[in-house]
């Protein structure tokens, strides 16, 4: 059993809709990511650290509501996607019904600050509509993602798409890759892409592949430039199939693939452990190369209680193999905003898996307690070149509003401990200020300073696009 979804799949959550695929990024330096983009440059540098300030507020008709993390270029240009707004005012067809279509935007350093343009607004047709993950970027600078709604119309919003931006002149072209039917091949992806030393894309879908909707893993096998086969590379049945064991339901997230080219995520539901809202409680898998496909293994259950539950953020790994992520709910905490009714569900954590002979033992670094903590984090976590790791709160810190306006954290690491600093308490819960507020996305370093998205905020309450300094 699953909570009462709503559109897309996203959990809900403190009358919050939490989209997961914001996937950290990580630098390579002993940790590798979900995620990728072309090498990141060193940048002028930034003013004292804890200063944080909005390098761009999105605003209506344009698009608006980012939930994902940010890419830079060699150049320090900055691209995301934002997945709602934009199609004119009022937008129509299924533009209307999901709020706007979304679309791709770029932030270019003008030297006091960074100039916005729209790269592409999706249409709500073929394209796709509703960008909610963040992108990759290939050494020729095109830029890959996904969209979570349109295209096929076996879905009731569409069934999604994966889409290029190939560069033409001072403009893109949208190539749609992949059309999802909503049957065995997937339906939904909210996660973002990575790619393998041929170019072939690997991502996942929430729903689609089995008859229950449990999601998929697919890989899209390059056969040139702009022509791509699916192939399905493990399809979810949480526990649909009485003859099997229950493994996980409903990725949200993008994998993270180590050397040999094992796959990794999490998924939301699913799993052994049912959770106090009557879900379960989501699991960490591994996907490992045999034959001609691949072999799944749930490597942790979570089980709802201090361990954590939810997962909807990727992973990242250590030189070790070692993972490390976070959860949205479980921990123990009992700040109201986390509870569902008298239940309570906890804040979220963050967690460390390490490999234990054929098994991953869990470490928790930090449960967050809400309030001046935070809590909730929808994404993975950042790891420095010193191990430090760095994330976003959607909820928590210090401002009135429901359950607070959010927070960006460090653990630093102490050891083998971690202790937490606030970096950033988020003020913008009643968008006057001008601040962002209700952060979904990792953050991403660059110039030693951290960038992020908030999905409110930023004055007209469209979001905004942050930068915390270090």
């Amino acid at each position: 059993m699953r909570l009462q979804r709503s559109v897309g799949a996203a959990l809900v959550v403190v009358c919050s809709v939490l989209v997961g695929g914001g996937a950290a990024m990580a630098r390579p330096y002993g940790f590798a990511g979900s995620a990728s983009s072309r090498a990141l440059h060193s940048s002028p540098p930034t003013p004292a650290s804890g200063v944080e300030s909005v390098i761009y507020a999105f605003d209506r008709p344009g698009i608006s509501s980012p939930t994902a993390s940010v890419i830079f270029d060699s150049s320090g240009n900055l691209y995301g996607t934002a997945g709602q707004g934009g199609n004119g005012e009022p937008p129509s067809g299924i533009c209307a019904v999901t709020g706007g279509c979304g679309g791709v935007f770029e932030l270019s350093p003008n030297g006091s600050g960074y100039t916005e343009k729209t790269l592409y607004e999706f249409n709500g047709t073929a394209d796709g509509a509703g960008p909610f993950a963040g992108l990759y970027m290939d050494a020729t600078g095109i830029l890959y993602g996904t969209a979570t709604y349109n295209g096929s119309t076996n879905c009731p919003l569409g069934c999604g798409t994966v889409f290029e931006l190939v560069p033409f002149g001072s403009n893109y072209v949208e190539v749609t890759l992949y059309d999802f039917t909503g049957g065995t091949d997937g339906a939904s992806p909210t996660g973002g892409l990575i790619a393998d030393a041929q170019g072939n894309l690997y991502g996942t879908t929430q729903e689609g592949g089995d008859a229950n909707n449990d999601g998929t893993v697919f890989e899209l096998v390059r056969k040139s430039e702009k022509k791509y086969t699916e192939k399905i590379l493990y399809r979810f049945h949480g526990c649909s199939e009485p003859s099997l064991s229950c493994d996980g339901a409903n990725p949200f997230a993008a994998l993270y693939m180590d050397s040999s080219g094992r796959l990794f995520s999490t998924t939301t539901y699913g799993g052994k452990y049912q959770c106090p809202e009557n879900n379960l409680c989501g699991t960490v898998f591994r996907l490992t190369p045999k034959g001609r496909g691949y072999k799944e293994d749930i490597i942790y259950y979570f089980q709802g209680g201090n361990d954590g539950a939810t997962s909807q953020g990727g992973l990242i790994a250590d030189s070790s193999g070692a993972l490390y992520g976070a959860t949205v709910l479980g921990g123990g905490a009992t700040y109201p905003p986390c509870d569902f009714a008298s239940v309570v569900r906890g804040c979220g954590v963050v967690f460390k898996l390490t490999p234990h002979g054929n098994a991953y033992k869990e470490t928790l670094l930090h449960v967050f307690e809400g309030y001046s903590d935070g809590a909730n984090p929808q994404a993975g976590v950042y790891a420095d070149a010193s191990g430090n790791l760095y994330g976003t709160t959607q909820l928590g810190g210090t401002q009135s509003g429901i359950g607070g306006c959010g927070t960006v954290f460090e653990l630093a690491k102490k050891g083998k401990q971690h202790q937490e600093k606030i970096l950033y308490d988020f003020q913008g819960c009643s968008d006057s200020g001008g601040d962002a507020t209700a952060p979904r996305a990792g953050v991403t370093e660059y110039g030693n300073a951290l960038f992020g998205t908030g999905f409110q905020g930023g004055g007209a309450g469209w979001g905004a696009v942050f930068r915390v300094n270090l």
